[in-house]
């Protein structure tokens, strides 16, 4: 038989194994600060949504007599009634399945993108930092989301975090929901070229965010 110091030390080391084990799933099933999806207001969540996409289809088809830099700033409650609202009805046109629950941040110089994930038991909440920008490279001009930061409910995953991050936008559908002119993306490059339907482009030339807001530049090139 074991002594007593021996079975307290197999009793200690069974605690400390549990409380390890125990804290990060806890964590996990905490979502984020804030973690909001559902709108109090679905109606005028909605209506926010349609008058989004009023706006964004004005300016991107407007007349524009040059080549001036012309901006839009996108604020943070209309992109988020926008995502609970309008873009399941937009899945459900393109025979997706419905999307998960998800939300924006936006802090100065970073987005926050928060994908509920089904299927756990407890549906964490993945929230990935990212910091967007312009950039030229060898490949011409393009728009990088740099990954700063990611975790799972309150717990931080290490920098292979990316992976889980990329397995659910894919399960999300992100992808086949984004505008053609930003679903080209090579890695974390993304076209910033938008063709109209009457043969000119959109081209982002610019974007920073702001806290509550995302601020976009852009030029409209002729045909």
């Amino acid at each position: 038989m074991s002594s007593p110091a021996g079975r307290r030390r197999l009793v200690l080391a069974i605690a400390v194994l549990g409380i390890a084990v125990l804290v990060p799933l806890v964590l996990v099933a905490i979502p984020p600060s804030g973690w909001s999806p559902v709108p109090a207001d679905p109606v005028a969540a909605e209506s926010r949504g349609e008058a989004l996409e009023r706006f964004l289809s004005a300016e991107f088809s407007k007349v524009r007599t040059d080549e001036s830099p012309w901006a839009i700033r996108l604020r943070e409650d209309d992109v988020n009634a926008w995502i609970a609202t309008r873009r399941p009805k937009w899945e459900a046109n393109a025979g997706n399945p419905p999307p998960p629950a998800a939300e924006v941040r936006f802090r100065a110089g970073d987005v926050s993108l928060r994908i509920a994930l089904a299927g756990f038991g407890v549906d964490p909440v993945l929230e990935a930092g990212l910091a967007p920008a312009v950039i030229d490279g060898p490949g011409g001009t393009a728009l990088t989301l740099r990954l700063k930061s990611v975790s799972l409910g309150r717990l931080p995953l290490p920098r292979f975090g990316a992976s889980l991050l990329s397995a659910s936008l894919r399960a999300a559908g992100l992808g086949a929901a984004t505008p053609s002119a930003v679903s080209t993306v090579t890695e974390d490059r993304f076209s910033v070229d938008y063709g109209l339907s009457d043969g000119r482009t959109v081209r982002l030339d610019a974007i920073a965010v702001e806290d509550g807001a995302l601020v976009l530049e852009f030029r409209t090139l002729p045909r």
